[in-house]
């Protein structure tokens, strides 16, 4: 039920991991992808439509990805299962990625070293408020307390690790507002 293909990171493709997938994905519920390289979108879609048992998975350092990754996993099966991702290390992540996964009840995100987010990261991140546990913002240096301006009200009640570590631009004003 886990499988971790971090040791093949520069010669998994797409197509292997499509090929992997198709056959074992329905046992998956736990898949560590970090650090593959190669992967783009379609082989991201290949694990949502295959893994719908899927609760964790980990696409830190898949610089490759971007937000297109995300465009097919509300409609599929893990939608509902999946909890915990890792998108650690992706500088082509954007805060659209946010409104590809809004319906999913995730628990645990981390984003941290994702130069790609900015201030529209917070006010979206909203949308998982009441599921939300675990989030890394770490080294996200984009994001600037401007992020928290006009979201008061919004409480994170299941919230109970937040990492803002190494964020140069967020202030004790935004701290405070949180």
């Amino acid at each position: 039920d886990r499988l971790t293909l971090t040791p093949l990171k520069n010669e998994l493709s797409d197509s292997i991991l499509s090929a992997i997938v198709s056959v074992i994905g329905a046992q998956l519920t736990v898949l560590n992808l970090s650090d593959c390289h190669l992967l783009t979108s379609l082989g991201i879609w290949a694990v949502w439509l295959h893994c719908p048992k899927l609760k964790k998975i980990s696409l830190q350092g898949c610089w490759n990805l971007d937000d297109s990754a995300f465009s097919t996993l509300e409609r599929c099966g893990c939608a509902a299962e999946l909890k915990e991702i890792s998108l650690a290390h992706n500088p082509r992540l954007t805060p659209k990625l946010f409104d590809l996964i809004g319906s999913i009840g995730l628990e645990k995100l981390d984003l941290s070293f994702c130069k790609g987010l900015d201030d529209r990261t917070w006010p979206a991140l909203t949308q998982f408020s009441s599921t939300l546990r675990h989030l890394n913002l770490k080294r996200c240096l984009g994001i600037t307390d401007s992020s928290f301006e006009g979201i008061h009200g919004v409480k994170f009640n299941e919230l109970s690790h937040l990492d803002l570590s190494e964020c140069a631009f967020i202030t004790d004003s935004a701290i405070s507002t949180i």
